[in-house]
C-alpha cells in the first residue's frame, strides 16, 4: 500500500480539523515504521500542528521554533536536527545550557543534556530540531 497506517491515522486527523496529535505505538522493533513516524512529525511541523510520539521512556517532537517542556530533574533531553543545520539554538533549565548554538546534522552535541528544572525551554531559529525527552 502507499502509506503506513501511521500516516493514513493522521490524514484522517487532519481531515477531522486536529490541531494537537499524539502518537501512541509509533515506535518498537520496526526501525524503519519507527523512523517513519518521526519524520511524520516533521510533516506535521511544517504544517503548523504540534505534535509528539510517547512511548516507555522517551516522548519525541520536532520543534520549528520553540518549545517548552516540562519533567524532573534528571530527566535527559536530545537535540538533533533534521534538517541539513539548525541554528539559533537555545536551551534553558539544563545542565548544559546553550545560547545561539548550531548543530549540523550528524553532529552528536546535543546528546543527552539533563534537565536541572522542572520547566526547559528550547528554541531554534533556523532549521528543524527533532527534541527527545527521556527517562532513564
Amino acid at each position: 500500500k502507499n502509506e503506513t497506517d501511521t500516516d493514513l491515522c493522521i490524514s484522517w486527523a487532519l481531515l477531522n480539523h486536529a490541531t494537537d496529535i499524539t502518537l501512541l505505538g509509533a515506535t518498537g522493533t520496526r526501525l524503519d515504521h519507527t523512523l517513519a513516524n518521526v519524520f511524520l512529525l516533521k510533516k506535521l511541523a511544517g504544517l503548523g500542528i504540534p505534535a509528539r510520539i510517547i512511548d516507555k521512556h522517551n516522548t519525541i517532537y520536532v520543534v520549528t521554533d520553540q518549545i517548552e517542556l516540562k519533567g524532573r530533574p534528571g530527566d535527559l533531553l536530545s537535540l538533533l536536527p533534521v534538517t541539513e543545520k539548525a541554528a539559533g539554538i537555545t536551551i534553558k533549565g539544563v545542565e548544559y545550557p546553550l545560547v545561539d548554538a548550531t548543530l549540523e546534522m550528524g553532529s552528536s552535541l546535543g546528546i543527552s543534556n539533563v534537565f536541572k528544572e522542572t520547566t526547559v525551554l528550547v528554541s531554534v531559529r533556523e532549521g528543524i530540531l527533532m527534541v527527545i525527552q527521556s527517562k532513564d
